[in-house]
């Protein structure tokens, strides 16, 4: 992990978004997941682009999700 960490910064931001995503679906509170995917959305990462893409087509069932979890 480190060593990924060191060398790219592409990595650690993937991560960081892992991270957050997991925040937020343990928080119960869908509020935070606009902004994440507004972050996700202008990272130009295309793995967590398509991520988001597959986030926005149902995003009332993720939402209901992330409260209900």
């Amino acid at each position: 992990m480190d060593t990924l960490n060191a060398t790219s910064s592409e990595f650690t931001t993937m991560r960081q978004f892992a991270m957050r995503f997991r925040g937020i679906l343990r928080g119960g509170d869908a509020e935070p997941l606009d902004g994440w995917l507004s972050d996700v959305a202008r990272s130009g990462i295309y793995r967590m682009r398509q991520f988001f893409g597959t986030l926005r087509q149902d995003l009332p069932a993720v939402q209901n999700a992330i409260r209900e979890a």
